[in-house]
C-alpha cells in the first residue's frame, strides 16, 4: 500500500523514492491512519522532534529566481507536474545529486521538470534525448533542421522567447550511466531561443549529427574521445566512449508559492516547442 502511495517518486526499477525521510514518515502515518488492526505508541519528545523537522522542511524561499527547500521536500510540486501534464511521471536523478527531477515518461519527446540543486532553480522544459526509441527521433530532428529549420518559426510563436533557453548537449555513455564531460555543451549553454540565428544553429546541428554514427545512418551513438571530469580532486582523464546529443529547451519557473498555475503557464508558454519537436522528430 506505500508503495502504491508513493509510486509517482519510485525510482525506475529500484526501490529508491525520491523524497526526504519526514514525507516518507507522513506517507507511512497516512496508509496506516486507514487501518484498524495496530496501536499507535508515541512520546512526547519524538512528537517535538518531528514537529521541528516539518517545521524545517516548510521553510520555503526564493533565491535568485528559484526555490530553496532545506530538506529537499519536493513531492507536492511533482504532484502537480503530474496533474498539469496529465501523465503517470517518472522519476530521474537523485535528491544528492546535482539537479533530481521528474519526466512525463513518454519515449521520444517529453515533458519534464527539473531541479537544480547548485543555482537552487526549476526549469521546466521539452527534452528529446539521443536514444533509439522507435528509429531515432533525435536524428529525424537534426536531419530536418539541417535541411529547413523550423526553429525561426518557433521563435516568432513564443510570446516570451527571451525566457526560453535552447540547450544542445552531448552525452556520453557508461552502461545506463551519463559520467559528466568536459565536452558536455554543444554550442553555447542555457542560450537564449531569441538570441539563436541561422549560422549558429546550424553549426549546433551539424556537432549534433556528429554525435550519431554517419554509417549507420545517423541511428547509432557515435564514438568520440571525451574528458571525464574527475571526482574527489582526482584529474581529468581522455577516454573513447559512445555519444549522444541531447536537445532540451526549457524556461524558469516561479514557484516561490509553488502553485499548479506557474506550472501550467510554463507548459502553455512552451508548447510551440513541444510541438515542433513533436512534429520535427517523427
Amino acid at each position: 500500500m506505500i508503495h502504491n502511495k508513493l509510486k509517482l517518486f519510485r525510482q525506475k526499477r529500484r526501490e529508491f523514492f525520491n523524497l526526504t525521510p519526514e514525507s516518507a514518515f507522513n506517507a507511512v502515518q497516512s496508509v496506516l491512519a486507514e487501518q484498524s488492526d495496530y496501536v499507535e505508541i508515541d512520546s512526547e519528545s519524538a512528537r517535538s522532534k518531528r514537529s521541528k523537522k516539518n517545521a524545517r522542511s516548510l521553510n520555503l524561499t526564493t533565491r535568485g529566481g528559484g526555490y530553496s527547500n532545506q530538506d529537499g521536500d519536493f513531492a507536492e510540486l511533482f504532484a502537480q507536474f503530474t496533474d498539469c501534464t496529465q501523465c503517470k511521471g517518472r522519476p530521474f536523478g537523485q535528491l544528492n545529486r546535482p539537479y533530481f527531477g521528474m519526466s512525463d515518461g513518454r519515449e521520444g519527446v517529453q515533458w519534464n521538470l527539473a531541479v537544480h540543486r547548485e543555482t537552487n532553480a526549476i526549469r521546466l522544459g521539452v527534452n528529446l534525448e539521443g536514444m533509439k526509441y522507435s528509429d531515432w527521433p533525435i536524428a529525424t530532428l537534426l536531419l530536418n533542421e539541417l535541411e529547413a529549420p523550423k526553429i525561426f518559426d518557433v521563435q516568432e510563436q513564443l510570446h516570451h522567447p527571451d525566457r526560453v533557453y535552447v540547450q544542445l548537449a552531448r552525452d556520453a555513455w557508461q552502461v545506463t550511466a551519463r559520467p559528466k564531460i568536459v565536452e558536455q555543451y554543444i554550442g553555447p549553454a542555457h542560450k537564449p531561443i531569441s538570441h539563436i540565428d541561422f549560422s549558429l544553429w546550424r553549426s549546433m546541428v551539424q556537432e549534433g549529427l556528429s554525435c550519431l554514427s554517419e554509417e549507420k545512418m545517423f541511428r547509432a551513438r557515435a564514438l568520440q574521445s571525451v574528458t571525464l571530469e574527475g571526482q574527489k580532486g582526482l584529474p581529468n582523464r581522455k577516454r573513447l566512449m559512445e555519444v549522444s546529443p541531447h536537445l532540451t529547451i526549457w524556461t524558469p519557473v516561479d514557484i516561490s508559492v509553488a502553485s499548479s498555475e506557474s506550472i501550467s503557464a510554463a507548459i502553455e508558454l512552451l508548447k510551440p516547442v513541444h510541438d515542433w519537436m513533436s512534429q520535427s522528430s517523427q
